[in-house]
């Protein structure tokens, strides 16, 4: 299927509006749809998802400028780090990802009495999400310095079993820095400066949840579910697998006390004319 740019998206909730008086919602991806209608008032808000929190913040800005109203976004609470700025009717996530939101709620509890293994989870000595984050600092501090010094690296499609220990979730940095530049295509260039890149980043981080992404933390529980504290194939504990369960985990009681979810009611009071939640 075609993705479409973010011109033709605003053009298409443009023509929607004789048919939906209400509001739209744009964020970045699908995962983020399903997560939001779950909770805003179906009849009232209609959630597109826009492909990239780049496309979001260009919806808005179009239909914004153009006087249309009722449009707000939803992006990752880490976009400032590449430029898209919050305002009025683009709104931040409370952590730099959804995934990391999940993470860090009781969802993650339920899956792992799903999918873990009791015995397993009762011999480990630290809590799994000590394991995750310790496992994913080392990746994140890596993206961030890919970022920051436009190394063009590619960490989309990475193998993390190739530098993971699955029976431990330690990680092993000379083959990270490996494994990402095979996925870059640039398999023969140095890797000690950008070894002592990372090691220097990680002695400099203040907060572990705000330098990790999604990506990493959910795919490094699918392989503790396989052997620290899990027993489940590959398949049964995939990426895909393991959002959605997060997700239809994630309770409305806990979204309630979320900054995200205040600050989607107040936008709501400051457009009286349009809804976005069904809980307030």
């Amino acid at each position: 299927m075609r993705t479409r740019n973010p011109q033709e998206v605003a053009n298409s909730i443009r023509m929607r509006r004789q048919q939906h008086s209400g509001t739209f919602l744009v964020v970045e991806g699908r995962a983020d749809r399903l997560f939001f209608e779950k909770f805003v008032h179906q009849e009232q808000c209609v959630v597109i998802a826009a492909g990239g929190r780049e496309p979001v913040a260009e919806i808005v800005s179009t239909l914004v400028s153009s006087g249309f109203e009722g449009i707000l976004g939803v992006v990752d609470g880490d976009s400032a780090r590449i430029g898209v700025t919050p305002s009025d009717n683009l709104l931040l996530l409370d952590d730099p990802d959804l995934e990391m939101m999940l993470i860090q709620s009781t969802a993650l509890d339920n899956v792992l009495l799903e999918f873990g293994s009791s015995g397993k989870l009762a011999k480990l000595q630290d809590d799994v999400r000590d394991l995750l984050i310790q496992a994913a600092i080392p990746i994140g501090c890596f993206r961030s310095l890919s970022l920051d010094m436009g190394l063009s690296l590619t960490f989309e499609g990475i193998r993390y079993p190739k530098f993971i220990n699955l029976q431990s979730l330690e990680l092993d940095r000379h083959a990270l820095v490996h494994e990402v530049k095979r996925r870059s295509q640039q398999a023969n260039s140095e890797c000690g400066p950008v070894l002592a890149a990372i090691m220097s980043a990680e002695a400099g981080v203040i907060s572990a949840w705000s330098i990790c992404c999604g990506d990493d933390i959910v795919s490094i529980l699918g392989l503790g579910l396989r052997k620290l504290f899990g027993s489940k194939r590959a398949g049964e504990v995939s990426y895909d697998t393991l959002v959605r369960s997060l997700r239809l985990a994630y309770s409305e009681s806990e979204f309630r006390g979320t900054r995200i979810c205040q600050t989607l009611l107040d936008w709501a009071n400051r457009n009286q004319k349009f809804v976005v939640l069904r809980v307030g």
